[in-house]
């Protein structure tokens, strides 16, 4: 499946990842969190990044809340199933993300 990655360094490039549990939560380093943006486009994420302390990488102003640890971006279908992200996808993601960073005396 072709997404959009964010790594805790806050790169954000193109990967193809495997549509599977397995593959979605070595992606995100342990278990999934999926966070709708929008109807069709989600961020999954590690569901206990700040219990394990990631570093933030997103925030995500409509939710009020900062995600943690490495980021994958997908579609779902109608159906709730994950798929390949688009192009203009990253408009999206421009407008629900915005990438933070902190300093050793942030955290």
């Amino acid at each position: 499946m072709n997404v959009l990655m964010i790594d805790t360094e806050h790169r954000m490039y193109w990967d193809d990842v495997p549509n599977t549990l397995e593959a979605l939560q070595a992606a995100v380093g342990g278990n999934i969190e999926v966070v709708p943006m929008d109807t069709h486009l989600c961020v999954i994420c590690n569901e206990e990044d700040k219990l394990l302390g990631l570093p933030p990488v997103a925030a995500m102003p409509a939710r009020r809340d900062v995600l943690c640890g490495p980021l994958v971006i997908c579609r779902t279908t109608p159906d709730g199933e994950f798929t390949d992200a688009e192009e203009d996808d990253l408009y999206t993601v421009g407008e629900y993300l915005i990438l933070v960073r902190c300093t050793e005396g942030d955290q």
